[in-house]
């Protein structure tokens, strides 16, 4: 949050006693207190940004500054490791970031990942079918409507991890 910080964790001392479900819900209730008190496209905006950083940082960094530009609902993001969408969610953009992968493991991981709602999918042939999956996969999901706008990013080729240099920016249908 204000920190950097991903995720909060229960722990075994906050979670026994008496009131277990009490001292969960008083923790979510102060993590969406601060969570609320946060403009994360101001402090997107203020971000320095190293320009000596790999082609990835990059992409993932114009990912974000073309969501805030647009207005996007959504970063949707195609991930062999979950690379680049922690390396999206670093950036704390002011919107949701999907991120497909065909690993469960990856999946399960990205799941701490601040702002990131993580999915799996199978393996695709084309930049194409890949951009048409994230889209309808998010959809599927109620992340993004027709009308919203999205930004996409992957990289190429399909199938090999650190890879990501293309965005894509759409109206979803």
């Amino acid at each position: 949050m204000f920190d950097g910080t991903s995720c909060v964790m229960l722990s075994g001392e906050t979670a026994s006693g008496k009131y277990p479900v009490e001292a969960l819900e008083t923790m979510v209730s102060i993590v969406e207190a601060a969570e609320g008190g946060i403009d994360y496209w101001k402090r997107f905006h203020s971000t320095v940004f190293d320009h000596t950083a790999s082609i990835s940082d990059a992409i993932s960094h114009t990912s974000c500054l073309t969501a805030m530009d647009l207005g996007a609902t959504a970063i949707l993001t195609a991930t062999q490791s979950g690379y680049t969408a922690r390396m999206i969610s670093r950036f704390r953009p002011g919107c949701m970031v999907a991120a497909l992968t065909t690993a469960e493991r990856v999946r399960r991981q990205l799941n701490i990942s601040w702002g990131v709602v993580p999915f799996l999918s199978g393996n695709v042939d084309s930049t194409d079918r890949l951009f048409s999956l994230c889209v309808d996969t998010s959809k599927k999901e109620g992340l993004v409507q027709s009308g919203d706008t999205v930004v996409i990013t992957a990289g190429v080729p399909l199938s090999s991890s650190g890879t990501t240099n293309l965005i894509k920016a759409q109206v979803v249908k």
